[in-house]
Formats: C-alpha cells, sequence, structure tokens
C-alpha cells in the first residue's frame, strides 16, 4: 500500500516532534534515506507542505496568503487575526501591481477576493447583464 504525502508527513511529524533537538537531523535524514529506499521522493514537496501544515494545527496558526497592491501594514496584519479569530497567523505577503486596492485572501482552501478590481468587475458586470 502506498502512503500519501500527508501519511508521510504525519511519520516525520512523530518522528521529530518528541526527539531532543540534537537528535532532529538524524531523524529527517533516516527519514529521507526511507523515502529514497521507497522510490517517493516525488512526493518531497507535498509532504514538507503537509508537514508544514501539521506543524501549524498543532501551533494554532492560520496560514494567510495575502495579494495586495502594496505591502500590508502590522496593523492590517492584527486586523485580519482578529477577523479571522486566529490566535497567531502566517502572513505571506506578495504584490499585484495591477490591484487597484484592496487584498485578495485565501486561507486553507478558502479565497477572498476584495480587491476594488474585482469589486469594479463584478459592477461593470452587473450594469451590462441588467441593460441586456
Amino acid at each position: 500500500m502506498k502512503m500519501t504525502a500527508r501519511q508521510y508527513a504525519i511519520l516525520l511529524y512523530e518522528l521529530v516532534s518528541d526527539a531532543k533537538k540534537a537528535d532532529v537531523p538524524q531523524r529527517v535524514q533516516s527519514f529521507l534515506k526511507y523515502l529514497v529506499r521507497g522510490r517517493r521522493t516525488m512526493l518531497v514537496g507535498n509532504i514538507i507542505a503537509a508537514f508544514e501544515t501539521l506543524c501549524d494545527e498543532h501551533d494554532k496558526v492560520w496560514r494567510v496568503d495575502v495579494t495586495s497592491a502594496r505591502k500590508i501594514t502590522k496593523t492590517i496584519k492584527e486586523e485580519l487575526r482578529k477577523v479571522l479569530g486566529a490566535e497567531k497567523i502566517d502572513v505571506r505577503e506578495s504584490l499585484d501591481p495591477t490591484l487597484i486596492g484592496g487584498m485578495r485572501l485565501r486561507v486553507g482552501d478558502t479565497i477572498i477576493d476584495g480587491t476594488l478590481k474585482t469589486r469594479l468587475e463584478n459592477l461593470h458586470n452587473t450594469f451590462t447583464s441588467s441593460a441586456s
């Protein structure tokens, strides 16, 4: 039976979560050798992503991808944390100069598009469809 990336991530998490800090590199190395022997190295990227998710779940951290026209301030990050009801958030920012204003958020599988560009497009579509 082949394991999924998430199952490998759980295995890795269990290997390192109770280890002394000095033992972690050796355990990770053993895990990687296990993947090589099983010819599962093509899953490493997905395993890392699943492992990060497990760590975030354990630490009660919400990963938030923010796309905006300008760099967001600490105040806005704190407001996002409050609005999301999270204890901690890990904000990954990307700038998109084509946005006029607002921001697009991605939290897990949920996307919240609060960009002015999208709002204007929706308004345009509303007017053009009602004019027909």
